[in-house]
């Protein structure tokens, strides 16, 4: 059981290894929220709360499942819209994409109006509403960028960037996607998707000590023999090494350093990443060159199957890729 708090919502996640074993745990869980809510002096709308199974492609909820909290029965649906993303229960993302593509088309439409062929505002304003409109449709990327493999969702957030790209390049409708993009200066979306979630990662990496590690690859089957660093040699590859101590770094840390201070530790990064805009690009900027460079190498291990490794030359042990056609 799990509970997330952010402003005014409250979500309680409860896992377990059928429907009713993970409605029990649910039920119980929202009422012990509900209960600790009310004794602060504060009231839960219960009637509008929802309710949401994720669940594998043979493991759906029963036909006309419910949760039932004091008195209250809250029906389990197929999506729920949670911090401004339409979640479903096969962490698809189509409910979300055909939500946000009305919402983008409508607001790319009525700036379209502002946005007349002949006069109208300078290329730097019509800049501004393709940021606008573009701003709109990422919120959330690092969520759902692994939905774009599919080709209808690609489709449901080109149309909206066409609208506005036409506009802003003051272009014929007739003119293509690809061409307008290139006109009004604005490289597709899902290219933009890819890198800021590539971005995200990183930096997620760094903070939680997941990834190219070799002490968290080496607890991996098959994927390092030892959990040595091997940009330095240091025996324990962690994210605390690789950001306080790691010679191979000592430039980017330099330039980390200089902005947000001393102190390496986590609690220390953390709390000066929420202290500054500044400080937070100085770490996104150092997890985003380190970590690509750790990732490249460890590619080139595992193509040139690397002594140290389990894998050899089967590379048995490979991280799954996907290589991913967006373009299409």
């Amino acid at each position: 059981m799990r509970l997330f708090c952010y402003a005014d919502d409250t979500l309680v996640v409860a896992s377990g290894g059928s429907f009713g074993e993970v409605a029990q745990l649910a039920m119980a869980g929202t009422r012990l929220v509900v209960g600790r809510i009310q004794a602060l002096g504060l009231r839960v709308s219960l009637d509008k709360t929802e309710a949401l199974l994720f669940h594998g492609p043979r493991m759906g909820p029963p036909s006309g499942a419910a949760l039932v909290v004091e008195g209250v029965r809250i029906s389990v649906a197929s999506s729920m819209k949670y911090l401004g993303l339409v979640l479903d229960g096969r962490w698809n993302f189509e409910p979300h994409f055909k939500s946000l593509e009305g919402r983008l088309v409508r607001a790319a439409g009525a700036l379209g109006k502002l946005l007349p062929n002949l006069g109208g505002p300078c290329q730097s304003v019509r800049r501004l509403y393709c940021g606008i409109i573009r701003s709109m449709a990422l919120y959330g990327a690092p969520i759902w960028d692994d939905a774009l493999i599919r080709r209808t969702n690609r489709m449901l957030i080109r149309r909206p960037q066409r609208v506005i790209a036409v506009r802003a390049a003051r272009c014929y409708r007739t003119v293509s996607f690809e061409a307008a993009c290139v006109l009004a200066g604005t490289p597709p979306w899902e290219w933009e998707v890819e890198l800021i979630a590539a971005l995200y990662r990183a930096k997620a990496e760094v903070l939680s000590g997941h990834g190219c590690f070799g002490r968290y690859l080496h607890k991996v089957p098959r994927r390092e023999v030892h959990p040595l660093c091997h940009h330095c040699g240091a025996p324990n590859d962690t994210a605390e090494h690789t950001v306080a101590e790691c010679v191979t770094w000592t430039r980017e840390r330099h330039d980390l350093v200089s902005v947000i201070g001393s102190d390496l530790s986590l609690p220390g990064i953390i709390l000066a990443m929420l202290g500054s805009e500044e400080a937070w690009s100085a770490m996104v900027t150092f997890c985003e060159h380190v970590m690509l460079q750790k990732e490249t190498a460890e590619r080139l291990r595992e193509r040139s199957g690397d002594d140290r490794r389990l894998t050899g030359s089967s590379r048995l042990g490979a991280r799954p890729r996907v290589a991913r056609n967006r373009r299409s």
